[in-house]
């Protein structure tokens, strides 16, 4: 016969700890997401102080697992770059399109701005390699302006064979199928003379 397990009782500062993980619960539950360390936010400091004690080697194993429990728990703060690169996959993906920080919808403008702010990192070497490897695979991606309005004719050009089931005409009296098949006849052109990259 084994040896029974004895289970000292909680004291105070143990029965604090569990009553605000069981508040981070909750609100991980409601919000999908962990509470930021902002003033005021005291669930959110909390989670900080727990990350702070986790790194100096003072956070229990016991709790070290029950936080690890949590589905959005993190013990490093989440990549600014790669939350923004998500969200601009997401926004491709919905749009078919690279944002523009010109047009006045306030979404797209946001990841159009990061994006410029990428290309500009990009152009001063403050990129990373992997970084300039993930937005490459984003489609449409491009690096400068001429990649962008090659894209953008890429693209209506696309969608015109799709919908008429021939490329454009120059011969006929539409302004936009006639400006489109301009554009290809300069693709041709580049390409003969190995221009074209």
């Amino acid at each position: 016969m084994g040896i029974p397990e004895i289970t000292r009782p909680m004291g105070k500062l143990e029965k604090q700890w569990m009553s605000t993980y069981k508040e981070l619960i909750d609100y991980d539950n409601n919000n999908n997401a962990i509470p930021p360390d902002s003033p005021g936010n005291k669930l959110g400091s909390w989670c900080s102080q727990q990350r702070k004690n986790y790194r100096n080697k003072k956070l229990s194993k016991k709790r070290i697992e029950l936080l690890n429990k949590i589905p959005n728990w993190y013990w490093e703060k989440p990549d600014s770059f790669m939350i923004s690169y998500k969200a601009l996959e997401q926004y491709v993906i919905k749009h078919n399109q690279i944002p523009s920080q010109s047009l006045p919808n306030k979404e797209e403008k946001k990841f159009g701005v990061w994006c410029n702010s990428r290309r500009l990192d990009y152009r001063n070497d403050r990129l990373s390699k992997r970084r300039v490897e993930l937005l490459n695979k984003i489609p449409n991606w491009y690096w400068n302006k001429k990649d962008e309005d090659f894209m953008k004719n890429y693209n209506a050009l696309k969608q015109y064979v799709a919908k008429y089931n021939r490329v454009p005409s120059q011969s006929l009296s539409n302004k936009e199928e006639f400006k489109l098949a301009t554009w290809c006849c300069s693709r041709r052109c580049e390409g003969s003379i190995g221009k074209l990259i």
